[in-house]
């Protein structure tokens, strides 16, 4: 199932359940203390970035929290946690496109492995796009993020290589991106420190992208 269909389910769900919840898009996350003593323990600050409360900052109560704001997350920050691991970065191309291709399984959410590098193909949704994960290789420390101005028509060579006996042509870019992803993982999920481990009960949580960071490989596989 692709994601945009999953991300409707969501929305549907919360907008039929008991609370008819409907997400506002225009906030951003400020910072959050935590504390032990009261009912709702955690206080987050957030910020009105659209709309007519444009400006406003807020406090909200909570609990509990998660954090699953991706992986420059600001919720991992403010509970002292930090990414580990590798250092050297991948950069993939993604694109999502209009093409004619002789690969018989473009429909079809599939890996690609060759002597060139990797393809992954997620099928979007309305039958004609799909999207392409092109593997562009190890980024070289000296980089200094120049491999995120590599030009849409290096990824399609780059994509022809790897496919290769079988050829891609593409006929629109609807939309484009080039990332970079080192291997890391925080070191607690939670805002518990190792030395209080099983004396408090943890108040905040981070998911996703936020505890953990890799190769769009692993993630689509």
């Amino acid at each position: 199932m692709n994601q945009a269909r999953v991300l409707d389910y969501f929305l549907e769900a919360a907008a039929n359940g008991p609370a008819k919840i409907e997400p506002n898009y225009g906030i951003e996350f400020v910072g959050l203390e935590v504390g032990q003593d009261a009912e709702y323990p955690v206080s987050v600050t957030v910020r009105y970035v659209a709309g007519e409360r444009e400006g406003e900052e807020r406090t909200i109560r909570a609990k509990y929290v998660f954090g699953c704001d991706g992986a420059s997350s600001g919720v991992r920050k403010a509970i002292g946690r930090k990414l580990e691991g590798k250092g050297a970065n991948h950069a993939w191309g993604v694109m999502d496109v209009l093409a004619n291709t002789d690969f018989p399984d473009i429909r079809t959410k599939c890996a690609i492995n060759s002597r060139n590098g990797s393809i992954l193909l997620i099928p979007r949704e309305g039958g004609l796009l799909f999207r392409m994960y092109v593997d562009l290789g190890e980024v070289a420390a000296d980089d200094n993020r120049k491999v995120r101005q590599t030009p849409v028509e290096e990824i399609i060579k780059r994509a022809n290589q790897i496919i290769n006996p079988y050829s891609v042509d593409v006929k629109s870019v609807a939309w484009s991106s080039v990332y970079e992803v080192g291997h890391r993982l925080t070191d607690h999920f939670d805002d518990v420190d190792t030395e209080d481990r099983g004396t408090r009960v943890p108040r905040v949580f981070i998911a996703g992208d936020a505890c953990h960071t890799h190769s769009a490989k692993p993630a689509r596989v």
